[in-house]
């Protein structure tokens, strides 16, 4: 005979199971037709840094909203807990073949810190937190999902700007993910995917980066230390996404900025004739990285 407890057992999993689906299929994972923003026909260059004010004066007037769904399923007991979506705000523009993001999210508190160094004792000890990031994830090729773990080969170029990197260098980390149900001929990562194995393979492209981690630091400094030097400019693919975040009143701005064609294979290209679908997704840092993904978005570019 059920008790109670059992019944409230029986009941907890199913709600689980009904998450994972929802969570998977719907929201936002689930193959499901996208929303088209519309992109501005500028009439002057913006300046990447992140102020977002001179977009009016350009021609820009208003913001286009964007839910971002929690993919995270949460594994708790707590059936009482809410899987909250968030908000974006976003503005896209082209002036002499540049496309221009402007994004607006809301954010309690900036986190700019990526693995700093703490002093423990006499030694300094890396930490594991991390910085805010936004990606926006831009399809290529013939085949996108929205679904990482979908058993489909499929390749995605990946625009990752964060508080603590991107902005000591001014330029977004610029990667190619590549997603395969069957085995890389280099090292890659493997997750279950809906039907067997998934194998992911994530790299920056070519050139060099504006960033590196930090050495431990010698003993007898301050408390906490950067993790992240500042280098010389990027070099290469790696600096083609200009991108600069301002935190104000609980609020993220940022603002990227692309050619339209860089001539590199492993980038997307932005076209007049053709729609460029990509999702936008956001990551906030706590005692566990929640991250926020839209659904399929489309643009196309008008000058």
């Amino acid at each position: 005979m059920l008790v109670d407890r059992d019944i409230r057992a029986m009941r907890n999993q199913i709600i689980k199971v009904v998450l994972f689906f929802v969570l998977f299929f719907i929201a936002p994972n689930g193959l499901q037709a996208g929303k088209d923003l519309a992109v501005t026909k500028l009439n002057g260059p913006v300046q990447i840094d992140g102020k977002v004010d001179e977009w009016s004066k350009l021609g820009s007037t208003s913001w286009q909203n964007v839910i971002l769904s929690n993919s995270d399923w949460r594994d708790s007991t707590n059936v009482e807990e809410e899987i909250e979506d968030i908000d974006i705000s976003v503005k896209v523009g082209s002036f002499n073949e540049r496309v221009y993001f402007a994004l607006r999210w809301k954010d309690s508190r900036p986190d700019v810190a990526y693995k700093p160094w703490k002093l423990r004792g006499r030694h300094y000890k890396r930490r594991r937190s991390v910085d805010d990031m936004l990606v926006l994830r831009f399809r290529l090729g013939d085949v996108f999902s929205e679904c990482m773990l979908i058993n489909k080969p499929y390749v995605t170029d990946l625009w990752r700007w964060s508080a603590g990197r991107s902005n000591i260098s001014g330029f977004a980390d610029d990667m190619i993910h590549r997603f395969s149900n069957v085995p890389f001929d280099s090292p890659s990562m493997e997750y279950q995917g809906d039907r067997g194995l998934l194998y992911f393979q994530k790299n920056m492209d070519s050139g060099s980066g504006g960033w590196k981690l930090s050495k431990r630091p010698v003993k007898g400094g301050e408390y906490v230390v950067s993790g992240v030097n500042n280098l010389s400019l990027p070099t290469g693919s790696r600096a083609d996404v200009a991108a600069k975040g301002v935190w104000s009143k609980g609020f993220w701005y940022l603002e990227m900025s692309r050619a339209f064609k860089t001539g590199d294979d492993e980038d997307v290209v932005f076209s007049q004739q053709t729609a460029t679908e990509f999702q936008i997704g956001v990551f906030h840092p706590g005692y566990k990285l929640r991250k926020f993904i839209s659904k399929t978005l489309r643009i196309t570019m008008n000058n």
